[in-house]
């Protein structure tokens, strides 16, 4: 399973920081998203998951979360 992430949305605070959303998919289905978090200066600070309202800090928990739902679904 391939799966690809795309930008589709970024935001500047008044800090100097900002955060980069991305969505998450497996070419077909949105399987979440992440959002990662930029300070105003240094590395990133900060990588989060999202799938519907939950939120993980890892992409192996978001994983997953998905197939559990798939298999729910299923």
């Amino acid at each position: 399973m391939a799966f690809r992430t795309r930008k589709i949305d970024s935001s500047k605070f008044d800090d100097g920081s900002s955060t980069d959303v991305y969505e998450i998919s497996d070419g077909d289905r949105l399987i979440g998203k992440k959002m990662v978090r930029h300070p105003a200066t240094g590395p990133v600070v900060k990588i989060t998951y999202q799938l519907g309202d939950q939120t993980f800090d890892n992409p192996d928990a978001l994983m997953t979360a998905y197939l559990k739902a798939l298999m729910v679904a299923g």
